[in-house]
């Protein structure tokens, strides 16, 4: 049980940041390229 419960956190931690990362990446290449 603990490993299934380790398992979807890390999965769900992944894809948080998975889904946080690109915004960043997009807003910082905006703020390169107005600079």
């Amino acid at each position: 049980m603990d490993i299934i419960l380790l398992t979807t956190t890390i999965a769900s931690l992944f894809l948080l940041v998975g889904a946080a990362d690109p915004p960043a990446r997009y807003l910082r290449l905006r703020y390169a390229v107005t600079n």
